[in-house]
């Protein structure tokens, strides 16, 4: 699953939001026999390790609840309801396996 939220504990509004680092799709990461016949196909951006903002679920839009599970065939998602009234929803990224 590369949708990655991270509840973080509560900061001070002086401190910068923690970041996590993660590879985005380390799934995909192939040996030189697959890269050879199947191609590289973005595999090394997807396998680069980048740093994220971690999302605090309690501070953000006034606190995030989950809601409900949506999606179609194709895709996953989960809605969030903020304190604020607004409709949140985090999509998964890739394929589900």
């Amino acid at each position: 699953m590369s949708c990655c939220l991270v509840c973080a504990g509560a900061t001070a509004a002086s401190e910068p939001a923690p970041v996590v680092t993660v590879a985005p799709g380390a799934r995909y990461g192939a040996g030189r026999i697959h890269s050879f016949f199947l191609g590289e196909h973005w595999r090394d951006v997807w396998t680069t390790a980048i740093e994220v903002p971690v999302l605090d679920l309690n501070a953000f839009d006034g606190g995030l609840r989950p809601d409900r599970l949506g999606g179609g065939l194709e895709t996953k998602n989960l809605h969030f309801k903020s304190a604020n009234g607004r409709t949140w929803a985090s999509n998964r990224q890739g394929p589900t396996t």
